[in-house]
């Protein structure tokens, strides 16, 4: 019951964040096709011309591994990172350097993912007098503007999250990484949008039907793989969890076994073990109660031998499917990014 119902939670917690998510990329992001006009409406104090030419030409020194990244995957976008500071005295705003955070399904995807791998900051040191703003901060959403004229090629589309939807973003991505299963969730949903986004163009660019259906079930062979190994990952840490807490039941029943009455200690081991009722209720003892316990922990120790048996089996079968994978991507261009964020 408390399994079901904390894994309820996380379904729900990660649909909010998911259904938010697609909003934020899809109502709440401005777009321009025409990065001057972008610029000018995220910088737009005449004295930061020199920070407008900065993140042009940064941009512009991207346009080619942009240009591949899209053309292999256009439902996916990059996500650049453009601080503020305000000058206390004088209002003045300064814009850092633009940063680049990362390509990926969505920008909560991508910025979560950039708070787990810190780098190295380009950022100058800022003068005591200079406040962050998140109200001057934006995001930058570069994607594939695609419609049926430009069904092959790559037009950028620059999506502009500002002001208030660039805090609540801050927020959102915080709320991901303080989640280690709806973080797994969202690494998951990104793993499948980017490998169905590169099987869209191969499926363009294969000339031989047949090949690749071949591929295309190799795919899906690797994502089963790679998904009872997540299944079977989720319940090792759970049994591991699971014989953590009665452990720490059993020494409670070693301490306190003849100080509290059976029924005091029955609650307690109820409460804080997953361990069924029925077993606690049939202990007529405290020694009838620890043999529960004790049986439970060596049914769970059991447990874990055989799903990291099973893991170690499922392994050495993913290993060939991604060198399969990795040398049919190879061999068909794919690019080394959207390879490495397939097959990690």
């Amino acid at each position: 019951m408390k399994k079901t119902l904390t894994l309820a939670l996380i379904l729900v917690f990660t649909l909010c964040i998911t259904q938010t998510s697609f909003a934020q990329t899809r109502r709440d992001v401005r777009t321009f096709t025409n990065f001057n006009r972008f610029l000018k409406r995220a910088i737009p104090q005449i004295e930061n011309a020199q920070a407008r030419r900065s993140a042009f030409s940064s941009i512009e020194g991207e346009k080619d591994r942009l240009q591949e990244l899209l053309k292999w995957n256009s439902n996916s976008g990059a996500l650049y990172r453009v601080k503020a500071r305000i000058h206390m005295m004088s209002g003045a705003v300064e814009y850092s350097p633009i940063e680049n955070l990362g390509f990926g399904s969505s920008p909560l995807f991508v910025l979560a993912k950039s708070y787990n791998e810190p780098g190295v900051t380009n950022e100058p040191n800022p003068s005591v007098m200079m406040r962050p703003s998140q109200a001057k901060s934006f995001y930058i959403w570069i994607t594939n503007k695609r419609n049926f004229l430009n069904r092959r090629g790559v037009v950028f589309n620059y999506g502009l999250i500002d002001q208030y939807f660039y805090k609540d973003l801050n927020v959102q991505a915080l709320s991901v990484v303080s989640n280690i299963d709806v973080q797994r969730s969202f690494e998951f949903n990104n793993k499948i949008s980017i490998i169905n986004g590169v099987f869209e163009t191969l499926e363009i660019e294969m000339n031989d039907a047949e090949a690749f259906n071949n591929f295309y079930a190799l795919k899906n062979k690797y994502l089963e793989q790679t998904e009872k190994i997540d299944q079977l990952t989720i319940d090792l840490e759970n049994d591991l969890s699971e014989i953590q807490r009665a452990s720490k039941a059993q020494n409670t029943l070693n301490t306190m076994g003849n100080i509290l009455s059976l029924a005091n200690l029955s609650l307690q081991i109820a409460a804080a073990t997953n361990i069924n009722q029925e077993e606690i209720d049939g202990a007529t003892s405290v020694k009838d109660l620890k043999l529960v316990v004790e049986r439970t922990i060596k049914k769970l120790d059991n447990n874990t031998v055989l799903i990291r048996n099973k893991l170690d089996a499922h392994r050495v079968e993913l290993i060939k499917s991604q060198d399969q994978l990795k040398a049919k991507f190879q061999e068909n261009d794919v690019p080394a990014k959207l390879i490495i964020d397939i097959l990690h």
